[in-house]
C-alpha cells in the first residue's frame, strides 16, 4: 500500500513529522500492512491512502495523525489508526469502547512481533494514560494467555459484529 503523508495547513511547519511518519512507513510498512491482513483474515481494500498529519487527535477513517509526539508514538498510533482503516466497513460496532476491544486483541502481538516486547509495554502505558476505554481494552487484550487465545476472541467478536 502506498501512504502519501500530507500537512494539514501551512499554518505549522508538519515537514519534520511527515519525514518520521514516510521512514516508519518506509520501514515497517510491509510488515505492518501483512501483520494486520494475517491476523484478522481481511485484506485492505485500498491500494492507496493519504495520511493528514495535523494538529490534533489521531483517528481513522480518514487517516488522521498527530504531528506532536514522539517517535515511538507515531509507530503506534499509525498502526493502530490503520487498524481502525481495515476494520472499520466491517464492524457494526459504534461503541468505542467494544471497537478497540475488538481493535487491540490482534494489535496486541502485531506490536509485540514487529516493535518488541518494551515498545508493547511502553505503548500500553501511554494509551492507558490517554483514555479509560484504551486501558480497559489493553487489559482485555493482556488477560488472554496468548496470541492464538487472542485471535480466537478476535474471531468470536467480529462474528457478533459484523
Amino acid at each position: 500500500m502506498k501512504i502519501t503523508f500530507l500537512p494539514y495547513s501551512n499554518e505549522l511547519d508538519y515537514s519534520q513529522a511527515i519525514k518520521e511518519f514516510e521512514e516508519i512507513w518506509a520501514t515497517y510498512g510491509e510488515k505492518i500492512i501483512q501483520g494486520w491482513e494475517n491476523s484478522t483474515g481481511f485484506k485492505y481494500r485500498e491500494t492507496e491512502m493519504n495520511a493528514l498529519v495535523y494538529n490534533g487527535i489521531s483517528h481513522a477513517p480518514p487517516l488522521a495523525l498527530r504531528y506532536n509526539v514522539e517517535l515511538d508514538r507515531k509507530k503506534s498510533t499509525l498502526v493502530h489508526e490503520l487498524g481502525h482503516c481495515l476494520l472499520n466497513r466491517r464492524l457494526k460496532a459504534t461503541d468505542t469502547e467494544t471497537v478497540h476491544k475488538i481493535l487491540f486483541l490482534p494489535l496486541f502481538d502485531l506490536f509485540k512481533e514487529i516493535f518488541g516486547e518494551q515498545f508493547l509495554k511502553e505503548t500500553i502505558e501511554w494509551d492507558s494514560k490517554l483514555h479509560p476505554k484504551y486501558k480497559m481494552a489493553w487489559e482485555f487484550a493482556g488477560s488472554f494467555q496468548n496470541k492464538e487465545e487472542r485471535l480466537g476472541k478476535f474471531g468470536e467478536m467480529i462474528e457478533v459484529f459484523k
